[in-house]
């Protein structure tokens, strides 16, 4: 079995590859998908919106970009 055959193991990579971003962001994302399933687009599009906007003034956006500037691991409060 070759390593594109487990899926398990590429499910812990992408599960990898998403921890390390923001929780918030994260359970923002969670949230989007599970209630926009149900929505069109344009309204799913508000919803996404409405997220993102939630998310700009808890500090998540502004430590991220200065990890990423600074060359370093953002470090997000839980």
């Amino acid at each position: 079995m070759s390593e594109d055959d487990d899926p398990l193991g590429l499910a812990l990579e992408v599960a990898g590859q998403i921890a390390v971003n923001s929780p918030r962001a994260i359970r923002s994302v969670k949230q989007c998908v599970d209630r926009g399933l149900d929505l069109d687009l344009p309204a799913g599009l508000e919803l996404e919106r409405e997220l993102w906007i939630d998310l700009i003034p808890d500090g998540d956006l502004t430590e991220g970009a200065a990890a990423f500037f600074d060359k370093r691991d953002p470090v997000y409060p839980d």
